[in-house]
């Protein structure tokens, strides 16, 4: 079988954060901002122009209903519901009273406007026009990713290391539902990293 070598690349690292979503879908961006909220520094990569995914980009201007199926108590509340009422505020939504096929009829452009604003707001890192290419893996765990622009550096000492299964147990709670809220226990762990850090960088400057 013929194979193919790949010579060893340096790629520089642009930005640096606590974690990165890839892709810009409306989901993609509601999980960048409450992330952000809860005090964790972000990166967002979407390779289209703009936020919202098919949303915007496919003009899939319809979202469901955010009462039960017998339109007696509100279930769905969250960025959805702060989505639709930024909407509401400019005149870019109209809502169908007890439709199950049809809940809100959205304005796509209106709906770009909005989710850039949430992104800025937030104070998060945007990269559109981007694509992912692949994880920089070391051994077991994904430190990062690299796509021409590298986001993050590998994890290679004892700290980094607990910051990344940090990361993995925010994913597993951001999955597991509503129910349990969105567990984001580390905000303070991820702060008390970064004084780890700066107090290791100084040292090697005592050190040097």
């Amino acid at each position: 079988m013929r194979r193919i070598l790949e010579p060893a690349r340096e790629i520089p690292v642009w930005h640096e954060a606590d974690i990165c979503v890839l892709g810009g879908s409306c989901t993609g961006v509601f999980a960048a901002v409450r992330a952000a909220r809860l005090g964790a520094k972000i990166v967002i990569v979407e390779k289209q122009n703009a936020f919202g995914g098919v949303a915007t980009s496919g003009l899939v201007n319809i979202w469901h209903t955010l009462y039960n199926t017998e339109f007696t108590k509100q279930i769905i509340a969250g960025l959805t519901w702060e989505t639709i009422e930024r909407l509401k505020r400019v005149g870019a939504v109209s809502e169908e009273q007890k439709s199950h096929s049809v809940g809100y009829v959205l304005n796509t452009e209106e709906l770009k406007i909005e989710l850039d604003r949430m992104v800025v707001e937030s104070g998060i890192k945007a990269y559109l026009h981007t694509m992912f290419v692949a994880p920089l893996c070391g051994g077991w765990r994904a430190d990062g990713d690299h796509r021409g622009k590298q986001v993050r550096k590998g994890c290679h000492s004892r700290q980094s290391v607990h910051r990344c299964d940090r990361r993995r147990r925010f994913v597993r709670a951001a999955v597991a539902g509503a129910s349990h809220g969105l567990a984001f226990p580390t905000v303070d762990d991820l702060r008390q990293d970064r004084g780890m850090g700066l107090e290791r960088r100084h040292a090697g400057r005592r050190d040097g």
